[in-house]
């Protein structure tokens, strides 16, 4: 096996943002703390790294330096409506 006649490899660049594209880039970023950070406001949530036999192996949980990532929250003790909201759809003609 050998390469095409005329084949020369690309030459390694590193990693770099283009020119006038650097804002774009860090706006495009801050998603990510915001959508984390947002976690941190509900009801009770608390976060915590534990050994990997203190979560079930039927539970999801986050690998994080050879310990699990384990989260929970207080949520279920909020109170809750006592009927289930109703949620209707209508669609009217646009001619009426």
């Amino acid at each position: 096996f050998s390469p095409p006649a005329g084949f020369a490899p690309p030459v390694p660049k590193r990693f770099a943002v283009k020119d006038g594209q650097l804002a774009s880039v860090a706006g495009a970023a801050l998603a990510l703390p915001f959508r984390l950070g947002t976690g941190l406001f509900v009801l009770g949530y608390s976060v915590s790294l534990v050994s990997a036999d203190k979560i079930p192996s039927d539970q999801y949980s986050l690998e994080f330096l050879g310990l699990k990532v384990k989260e929970t929250s207080k949520i279920d003790q909020c109170r809750r409506p006592e009927k289930p909201i109703e949620i209707y759809e209508f669609e009217g003609c646009p001619f009426c």
